[in-house]
């Protein structure tokens, strides 16, 4: 069976004023959350942020050059680095805008959603 650990931080208001703060969330969190998962044999899935690109444009895809305009899409990059530096193999990284926020127009609603439509489709090779 196939274990998995979604690891998701978005509080941006935070990171803007405790760069401290932001530092132990997106850094050293994630950096100690994939060291024990890759210990454990346990799939990551971290969830960044398109704060990591410049934001001048949008619609980005994963190739387009990293550039992050605050506090928190700096700390998120290297949360991101610290998935790939400790446990590349066994995660998922993705960047996503608008994970959650409450007027029904975000990712998760999105997906909430089409479940309960039931237009939403998940196997097992969804999962690997």
């Amino acid at each position: 069976m196939k274990r998995f650990f979604f690891y998701i931080e978005f509080e941006k208001q935070t990171h803007e004023k405790n760069i401290s703060k932001s530092i132990d969330l997106n850094i050293i969190g994630t950096a100690n959350i994939t060291k024990v998962c890759e210990k454990n044999n346990i799939k990551l899935v971290y969830f960044s942020t398109g704060y990591v690109y410049e934001g001048t444009r949008g619609n980005y895809s994963e190739t387009d050059p990293v550039k992050p305009f605050n506090n928190y899409g700096l700390s998120k990059l290297q949360g991101e680095k610290a998935v790939m530096n400790y446990n590349l193999k066994n995660s998922i990284i993705i960047r996503t805008s608008l994970l959650y926020y409450d007027n029904g127009n975000s990712f998760v609603s999105k997906i909430i959603n089409k479940i309960i439509k039931g237009e939403a489709k998940i196997s097992d090779t969804n999962l690997r």
